[in-house]
């Protein structure tokens, strides 16, 4: 990132990061400390390493490997996500072998969780309720099948959402989260934008993890809500 800025003279907010896999971490470490940055693009990007670990050892190491991760290799890309503020996307790889629990299972994928918990911190006013946390879950591990009937039945009417969050970003310029948007929504609301916000979030790929990404999945990051 120096480099970028001191030897190339970029300015930060010129600057978008893009990381694959492992260097996820090293990415997101950059993004905390360097805030003002055009975005993040994270592919093929995990929650934390420690569950990972544990799936290449022994069940009876299991605490063996948590101390271990824990004290000396604690790569965990959601606390690190939870202190910037910009805009990032990421790419989730559908026959992803290296970051799912079960080796090509969409609903085993890592990124799952990474997407889970910063949408949950980033607007805990849209998912606030066991209802919405669980049409979230569902949605995001859902195939491409099962997305679209989900989002004909509570997103039917796009472009009112669009407008909506269109609202909110001119009523408040600067990005802070958690955000406030979704305060005084009803359970069908926050619902209908718990879906919504996902696909601002969430690029599927369907390939697996070592499979050079096509340009047509690059693009600048912007701030949904």
């Amino acid at each position: 990132m120096r480099y970028a800025i001191e030897e190339l003279h970029f300015l930060v907010d010129d600057i978008v990061i893009f990381a694959w896999s492992i260097g996820g971490y090293s990415a997101c470490w950059t993004a905390v400390n360097y805030q003002d940055i055009r975005g993040l693009v994270l592919d093929a990007v995990f929650d934390d390493v420690l569950p990972l670990a544990q799936r290449q050892m022994p069940t009876y190491t299991s605490k063996f490997v948590e101390k271990t991760i824990r004290y000396y290799l604690d790569l965990n890309n959601i606390q690190l996500l939870k202190l910037y503020n910009g805009p990032f996307y990421l790419i989730r790889r559908t026959q992803d072998e290296i970051i799912s629990l079960i080796p090509g299972r969409l609903e085993t994928n890592r990124g799952n969780e990474l997407l889970f918990h910063i949408l949950h911190y980033r607007y805990p006013l849209i998912y606030n309720d066991d209802q919405t946390l669980t049409l979230l879950r569902r949605y995001i591990c859902s195939n491409s099948i099962q997305k679209i009937a989900l989002l004909e039945q509570y997103c039917s009417n796009q472009r009112e959402l669009q407008t909506r969050t269109h609202e909110y970003r001119i009523e408040n310029p600067v990005a802070s989260y958690p955000s406030k948007f979704g305060e005084n929504f009803s359970l069908l609301e926050r619902q209908r934008f718990a879906i919504y916000i996902v696909d601002q979030y969430l690029v599927d790929f369907d390939s697996q993890h070592c499979t050079p990404l096509p340009q047509t999945y690059f693009h600048v990051p912007s701030r949904c809500i």
